[in-house]
Protein backbone atom coordinates (compact mmCIF):
# COMPACT_ATOMS: atom_id res chain seq x y z
CA UNK A 1 0.00 0.00 0.00
CA UNK A 2 3.10 2.03 0.41
CA UNK A 3 2.86 3.23 -3.91
CA UNK A 4 -0.37 4.75 -3.91
CA UNK A 5 0.49 6.16 -0.48
CA UNK A 6 3.31 7.89 -1.85
CA UNK A 7 3.44 7.88 -5.69
CA UNK A 8 7.19 8.59 -6.00
CA UNK A 9 8.08 5.22 -4.98
CA UNK A 10 7.15 3.60 -7.93
CA UNK A 11 9.06 5.71 -10.36
CA UNK A 12 11.93 5.64 -7.84
CA UNK A 13 11.54 1.39 -7.58
CA UNK A 14 11.45 1.46 -11.60
CA UNK A 15 14.43 3.96 -12.02
CA UNK A 16 16.32 2.81 -9.45
CA UNK A 17 17.09 5.68 -7.42
CA UNK A 18 15.15 9.51 -7.15
CA UNK A 19 13.83 9.70 -10.30
CA UNK A 20 14.19 13.04 -12.57
CA UNK A 21 10.62 15.24 -13.24
CA UNK A 22 10.03 13.94 -15.67
CA UNK A 23 9.04 10.07 -14.14
CA UNK A 24 7.28 11.64 -11.05
CA UNK A 25 4.06 11.09 -12.12
CA UNK A 26 1.83 7.98 -12.37
CA UNK A 27 2.35 6.03 -15.29
CA UNK A 28 1.66 2.45 -14.65
CA UNK A 29 -2.35 1.28 -15.67
CA UNK A 30 -1.91 -2.75 -16.61
CA UNK A 31 0.48 -4.96 -14.95
CA UNK A 32 -1.67 -7.90 -14.14
CA UNK A 33 -3.48 -8.64 -17.59
CA UNK A 34 -5.87 -11.42 -16.39
CA UNK A 35 -6.68 -9.35 -13.36
CA UNK A 36 -7.47 -6.40 -15.39
CA UNK A 37 -10.12 -8.18 -17.34
CA UNK A 38 -11.15 -9.45 -14.50
CA UNK A 39 -12.06 -5.71 -13.13
CA UNK A 40 -13.54 -4.96 -16.65
CA UNK A 41 -16.11 -8.16 -16.07
CA UNK A 42 -16.93 -6.33 -12.57
CA UNK A 43 -17.03 -2.74 -13.55
CA UNK A 44 -18.95 -3.58 -16.66
CA UNK A 45 -22.02 -4.92 -14.44
CA UNK A 46 -21.58 -1.89 -12.39
CA UNK A 47 -25.16 -0.47 -11.80
CA UNK A 48 -24.15 3.04 -10.72
CA UNK A 49 -25.72 6.55 -12.70
CA UNK A 50 -23.07 8.36 -13.23
CA UNK A 51 -19.31 6.43 -13.27
CA UNK A 52 -15.81 7.99 -13.35
CA UNK A 53 -12.79 6.08 -14.89
CA UNK A 54 -9.35 6.61 -14.34
CA UNK A 55 -8.86 8.63 -18.02
CA UNK A 56 -11.79 9.07 -20.18
CA UNK A 57 -14.69 11.49 -19.02
CA UNK A 58 -18.17 10.33 -16.64
CA UNK A 59 -20.45 8.04 -18.39
CA UNK A 60 -24.00 7.03 -17.39
CA UNK A 61 -23.21 3.29 -19.34
CA UNK A 62 -19.62 1.89 -18.78
CA UNK A 63 -19.91 -1.02 -21.04
CA UNK A 64 -19.00 0.27 -24.15
CA UNK A 65 -15.57 1.46 -22.59
CA UNK A 66 -15.28 -1.76 -21.26
CA UNK A 67 -16.06 -3.72 -24.36
CA UNK A 68 -13.43 -1.24 -26.03
CA UNK A 69 -10.52 -1.62 -23.66
CA UNK A 70 -11.38 -5.68 -23.42
CA UNK A 71 -11.22 -5.69 -27.27
CA UNK A 72 -8.15 -3.80 -27.07
CA UNK A 73 -6.03 -6.40 -24.56
CA UNK A 74 -7.18 -9.14 -26.89
CA UNK A 75 -5.76 -7.71 -29.73
CA UNK A 76 -2.81 -6.51 -28.36
CA UNK A 77 -2.44 -10.07 -27.20
CA UNK A 78 -2.87 -11.50 -30.23
CA UNK A 79 -0.46 -9.41 -31.58
CA UNK A 80 2.44 -10.68 -29.88
CA UNK A 81 1.04 -14.25 -30.29
CA UNK A 82 1.70 -13.59 -33.98
CA UNK A 83 5.30 -11.64 -33.25
CA UNK A 84 6.26 -14.44 -31.00
CA UNK A 85 5.83 -17.77 -33.25
CA UNK A 86 9.64 -18.01 -33.24
CA UNK A 87 12.41 -16.69 -30.88
CA UNK A 88 13.12 -13.25 -30.77
CA UNK A 89 14.84 -10.87 -28.53
CA UNK A 90 12.42 -8.57 -26.17
CA UNK A 91 13.79 -5.75 -28.08
CA UNK A 92 12.42 -7.35 -31.13
CA UNK A 93 9.31 -7.74 -29.67
CA UNK A 94 9.23 -4.02 -28.12
CA UNK A 95 10.17 -2.68 -31.67
CA UNK A 96 7.14 -4.65 -33.49
CA UNK A 97 4.77 -3.57 -31.32
CA UNK A 98 6.04 -0.12 -31.27
CA UNK A 99 5.99 -0.11 -34.87
CA UNK A 100 2.63 -1.70 -35.25
CA UNK A 101 0.85 1.19 -33.27
CA UNK A 102 3.35 4.03 -34.49
CA UNK A 103 4.53 4.17 -31.31
CA UNK A 104 7.51 6.90 -30.21
CA UNK A 105 8.89 5.86 -26.83
CA UNK A 106 9.13 8.47 -23.61
CA UNK A 107 11.22 8.77 -21.06
CA UNK A 108 8.71 7.02 -19.03
CA UNK A 109 8.08 4.33 -21.54
CA UNK A 110 11.71 3.73 -21.79
CA UNK A 111 12.11 3.27 -18.17
CA UNK A 112 9.46 0.64 -17.76
CA UNK A 113 9.98 -1.36 -21.23
CA UNK A 114 13.56 -0.43 -22.20
CA UNK A 115 16.81 -2.39 -21.58
CA UNK A 116 16.02 -5.16 -19.52
CA UNK A 117 18.37 -7.51 -17.69
CA UNK A 118 18.46 -11.40 -17.75
CA UNK A 119 18.03 -13.37 -20.58
CA UNK A 120 16.21 -12.57 -23.88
Amino acid sequence: MAFPRWPVLEPSFLYGGFPPKALRNKFLFINDVGAYLTTLDKVETSTGKCLIPAHAPTVEDIRPLCALNRDKVHEIGALLCEICTKPISWETILQKVFGHYELTMDFNQYVLWGPRSGPT
